[in-house]
């Protein structure tokens, strides 16, 4: 009832089209992704030898135990996305959030560069994950105490750094564990291919019921911002006791799977297999630096897509349904992810196409929100527009590395991209309360650029 009257609330604004739309779209894309996604990979090839009942009920829990306090703390982190605005607006101006933000994705970098693989050393793999889901209840509780006090900001931004922080142990450290639990274990291999089944299942429902959840806890406590926040804190807390008192101890793995990036979700990726790719001998380095620095602009605009589709939203609509349009835009992204899982299926993929195409339309998004945002359709279906894109871009970019960056250099190239990203993520999120329009038409800029530089075809 309270998920109908959130949808019918706003009908002068046509959110409930927008939904019907969305949920259409994300339906189809599933139902054609799902078949060409469903080939059996080599991983997969011996998921169903014989084992013993026990170890078979051995491994059955352990997934489901990861699984769960995988699904937390992706909730905690959509949960905050989709209403921290919503509950700051009131008491801070945009600046400051912008600030707050800027606050998150520096603790995310120091994350990324040093702090995750300290953690891991100090606590190993299993204790840095629980801490970093303590991270994430930490920050949801603190948004929710402090967001409408200004004399605790200082908790508000440890709060946000605490969850920049967290954000790359959940996509890293989380995978770790599981790769070196099922080594330890001594699984056969192919049941990791349900394990990631599992993963991409757990990311889909959380990325899409995170904001409508959110926002649903938001109405039936009056339009308090900060009960979803609250909420989200206590869902962090129960991951981090399924991971104290459900997950087996696990080895330090080796350097290069505490290296890797996580799983990114969606129902495209739980079919495995078109993720898997060989680096290619003979590939030049300008071509792999081609592709990095142009997945680096791709998610720079990204992290200010983050920080500005609410105040753009609430701009036009000051009770708009944050959570629900939030959950939209997963969907969205979700449906790019699907898409790349049809489009890879082809032979041979044309996956600097692909990353080229979703180059260009991220910057036609940009910049139709640099020249019109006036109302609620122009205020929602750039962002839309974009993480349709977005979602789309992560598989590709990740198959055109694989592809052109050397074995060698690619613990580099991540280095390089991750600071690119920071300081250009850093500069357009603290330029953006002042000077939104310039902002929009720079990330359309550095969009539209790489598009051209990926469909070039590379130097002999």
């Amino acid at each position: 009832m309270a998920l109908l009257e959130l949808l019918l609330a706003h009908d002068e604004h046509n959110y409930a089209a927008a939904t019907l739309v969305v949920v259409v779209v994300y339906a189809l894309s599933a139902y054609v992704a799902k078949p060409a996604a469903g080939g059996v990979s080599a991983k997969g090839a011996n998921a169903n030898v014989d084992a013993a009942p026990e170890t078979r009920d051995a491994f059955a829990s352990f997934r489901r135990a990861y699984v769960v306090a995988f699904g937390c703390g992706l909730w905690c982190e959509f949960a905050g996305a989709a209403m921290l605005f919503a509950a700051l607006r009131e008491t801070y101006p945009i600046v400051v959030v912008a600030e707050l933000f800027a606050a998150s994705f520096a603790g995310s970098w120091a994350s990324r560069a040093f702090l995750r693989r300290a953690a891991e050393a100090a606590l190993g793999l299993k204790g840095a994950c629980a801490c970093g889901l303590a991270l994430y209840a930490f920050s949801a509780l603190g948004t929710a105490v402090s967001c409408d006090r200004e004399g605790l900001y200082a908790l508000l931004v440890a709060s946000r750094v605490a969850a920049g922080v967290a954000q790359p142990v959940l996509q890293q450290s989380f995978e770790a564990y599981q790769r070196s639990a099922h080594a330890a274990a001594r699984y056969p291999s192919g049941w990791r291919r349900e394990t990631y089944e599992a993963v991409g299942f757990a990311s889909t429902a959380a990325s899409l019921g995170a904001g409508v959840g959110a926002e649903v806890v938001a109405r039936l406590a009056g339009g308090d911002r900060r009960a979803p926040l609250a909420a989200s804190a206590a869902v962090a807390a129960v991951g981090a006791a399924v991971v104290g008192l459900r997950w087996p101890a696990a080895p330090p793995p080796p350097e290069a799977a505490s290296s890797t990036t996580g799983v990114c979700g969606g129902d495209a990726e739980a079919g495995g297999g078109f993720l898997e790719f060989r680096s290619v001998a003979g590939t030049g380095s300008r071509r792999g630096v081609v592709v990095t620095l142009s997945g680096a602009c791709l998610d720079a605009a990204a992290y200010l897509a983050l920080v500005a589709w609410a105040p753009v939203l609430a701009r036009v609509d000051g009770d708009a349904p944050f959570g629900l349009v939030y959950s939209l835009a997963m969907a969205a992204a979700v449906v790019g992810t699907n898409g790349f899982a049809l489009a890879a299926a082809r032979r041979p993929p044309k996956f600097e196409a692909l990353a080229a195409a979703a180059c260009a339309v991220g910057a036609v998004a940009f910049a139709v929100l640099a020249y019109h945002r006036d109302d609620v359709p122009g205020a929602v279906a750039p962002f839309l527009l974009f993480q349709l894109a977005f979602g789309c871009s992560k598989p590709a970019f990740a198959s055109l590395r694989g592809k052109h960056v050397p074995a060698e250099s690619r613990d580099a190239a991540a280095k390089l991209s991750s600071a690119f990203v920071a300081g250009a993520g850093l500069a357009l999120t603290l330029l953006y309360p002042g000077h939104p329009t310039a902002v929009f038409a720079a990330c359309a800029a550095i969009c539209g650029t790489a598009a051209p530089a990926l469909a070039l075809p590379a130097a002999k």
